[in-house]
């Protein structure tokens, strides 16, 4: 063969080769994990600004109503909420908190762990509003499992954070304790900054390996997948063994779509409404948020509501009965479905019960603490017709070229066309800097930003419509 012939041979065998590793992208990288974290990995609670009137029947859409009615109602269960803490005394709880445990940096007791009454004393509203929609009750709602009693626990330290190191001490003293108490399921609303398109199990190996001992206990550990509208889930959701769970809400013709700052991914095992949930909050109060974290504790008062029914199973078994009795729900970026939990099927004596067109009463207390109206508007398709917050994945100093700042963000279309974004950054001295970001109509985008990087101290960013109008703005990131 001549050389010549040679050459080309080999340049169609490498081309052959490129083409069948492009070909196959997708499900190359997701059979991947990600290297192990080599420092203090920081999770945060996963909830956003979002505070619109939709999904006020988020309860009756997914069909606890049904379960409820027919006595499943998460009773002789135990649902282990890792979060914030807990206001035990709120009404919504009626006395069914359990336990308390503490594990971070400064428990009320001064130390790095405590257990017993006031442990898990709140330090954020956001672990008593995930509780409740998982087990709180009282004469105008409830959440999806009202007799499940809760074992709560705080992992959160003042700033916000909380330690990958506390999180595996958590996990491991409800391991410790699992014999004693029948534990339906662990809600973590809660996870890294960053997201993976894959497996992530290799990350944080002590976490996954808690998590997998839990698993084989039949105790479920539910996980927000995360808010950053990014193609991918935060961790621990994206460790294989937990379950993870996507934001959903009603577009005006009834159906389900995954919300837009929700993250999904094609590991993504279930959704669920996470869209302004009335919930309770501290001081005895009521209150709506939105997020995965609002999410993810349906999906674990599920858990129990199914283990009064059918007793003790396989966490692969319930979230197969979830799957296989579940509503579609489109994420529009993406285009994956993903299944919005239902239990109709599961929980109706007579067939399926068709879905509910009323919404949940306005709650109402004795107490002085304010009460909270939710209404409904008549067009509520927030994805078509929203600004979105542009998420910023790094922003960082360009120490050979100090007249430029390294600047990675994504963002949502929708139907609003984007005109440019703004960029607005802060300095050490105080003074701000605003520059002008050109819409190149991708989601994913880097750039090399002309503006100078000396003491430069955060960044955020906001959208801006054709028309002119400014979308919110992202929160401050710290420049690296």
């Amino acid at each position: 063969m001549r050389i010549k012939d040679r050459y080309l041979t080999i340049i169609i065998i490498i081309s052959f080769v490129i083409a069948i590793v492009v070909n196959s992208k997708v499900s190359f990288v997701q059979a991947l994990d990600v290297q192990p974290a080599t420092t203090t990995v920081k999770f945060y609670r996963k909830l956003t600004n979002y505070n619109l009137p939709q999904l006020s029947s988020a309860i009756p859409r997914v069909g606890a109503d049904v379960a409820y009615n027919n006595n499943f109602r998460g009773q002789d269960t135990h649902i282990v909420v890792i979060d914030t803490g807990i206001e035990a005394a709120h009404q919504f709880f009626g006395g069914r908190v359990a336990l308390e445990a503490c594990f971070t940096n400064r428990c009320p007791n001064g130390q790095t762990s405590m257990v017993g009454p006031g442990a898990a004393a709140p330090v954020h509203w956001h672990g008593t509003h995930t509780a409740g929609i998982a087990a709180g009750f009282n004469s105008s709602i409830r959440g999806v499992a009202p007799s499940a009693k809760i074992i709560a626990v705080n992992v959160f330290a003042l700033d916000g954070s909380a330690s990958d190191a506390d999180l595996i001490r958590a996990l491991q003293w409800v391991d410790s304790i699992s014999d004693q108490y029948n534990i339906a399921a662990i809600n973590m609303s809660l996870g890294t900054p960053g997201t993976f398109r894959s497996s992530c199990n290799s990350y944080l190996p002590d976490l996954t390996a808690i998590i997998a001992t839990l698993k084989s206990k039949n105790i479920a550990t539910v996980v927000s997948a995360g808010n950053e509208s990014q193609l991918g889930m935060s961790s621990p959701a994206c460790i294989t063994d937990t379950v993870s769970v996507a934001a959903t809400y009603v577009i005006a013709s009834g159906a389900d779509r995954v919300t837009s700052f929700s993250n999904v991914s094609e590991l993504t095992d279930l959704s669920a409404p996470g869209y302004n949930i009335v919930s309770s909050k501290l001081m005895g109060s009521y209150g709506a948020s939105s997020g995965t974290s609002m999410s993810a504790p349906m999906v674990a008062g599920a858990f129990a509501v199914y283990r009064s029914k059918f007793g003790v199973q396989p966490v692969d078994k319930v979230v197969s009965d979830f799957r296989s009795t579940g509503v579609d729900a489109l994420d529009d970026y993406t285009r994956i479905v993903t299944k919005r939990i239902d239990l109709r099927s599961l929980f109706s004596t007579g067939g399926t019960t068709p879905s509910p067109t009323t919404t949940i009463p306005v709650t109402t207390t004795t107490s002085p603490a304010p009460t909270t109206t939710t209404t409904v508007p008549g067009e509520d398709d927030e994805s078509d017709t929203s600004i979105n917050v542009p998420y910023i994945s790094e922003v960082k100093k360009w120490n050979s070229r100090p007249a430029y700042v390294y600047l990675d963000f994504t963002y949502r279309y929708t139907e609003v066309k984007i005109s440019y974004f703004n960029l607005r950054c802060r300095y050490n001295n105080g003074s701000i800097a605003d520059k002008k970001i050109n819409n190149r109509n991708r989601p994913h985008n880097v750039y090399l930003v002309s503006m100078s990087s000396v003491n430069i101290r955060s960044c955020r960013m906001s959208a801006v419509a054709i028309d002119s109008t400014i979308g919110p703005w992202s929160p401050f990131v710290r420049v690296k």
